[in-house]
């Protein structure tokens, strides 16, 4: 499958499990830090679905390569006042990262895995209020050349 056919059928499995994905990410998140519950005050379910919705505009900008920086840009100014310390949003981006690979298991490729990641990296960076830092990966589409794999 060439890489445009590999990120669709990718995009494809995110966006049907996005809500999957958004329970596992609120899961680990309270799990690791119940503090952070009571920042959730108001309508949890609506929520969870504009979060969803965030998860499948995610994806896409993974496609694109473009756009998750604005994403985090956009999640940072909607924080802004809750007193959110920089290392949350990057913590929750490392959580993320796990419910994706909880869901999504091996029904996605390393590949894939790591243009998320690298999304993921741009979202938290810059909701985070940094300049996000690229892997190796950042280079997947080249080094992959669009073959079958």
């Amino acid at each position: 499958m060439h890489f445009n056919g590999r990120l669709n059928n990718c995009l494809g499995k995110v966006y049907a499990c996005r809500h999957e994905i958004v329970d596992r990410f609120y899961e680990l998140l309270f799990e690791e830090r119940p503090d952070v519950k009571d920042m959730f005050t108001g309508d949890f379910h609506k929520q969870k679905e504009m979060f969803s919705m965030m998860i499948a505009m995610l994806a896409r900008a993974t496609a694109t390569g473009q756009g998750a920086a604005e994403m985090g840009n956009q999640i940072r100014e909607q924080h802004e006042g809750l007193d959110i310390e920089p290392e949350l949003f990057i913590r929750s981006g490392v959580l993320l990262r796990q419910a994706f690979v909880d869901v999504l298991g091996d029904q996605i490729g390393d590949f894939e895995k790591v243009l998320l990641t690298e999304s993921i990296g741009r979202l938290t960076a810059a909701a985070a209020g940094r300049q996000p830092c690229l892997s190796a990966g950042s280079d997947a589409k080249n080094a992959d050349g669009g073959t079958e794999g």
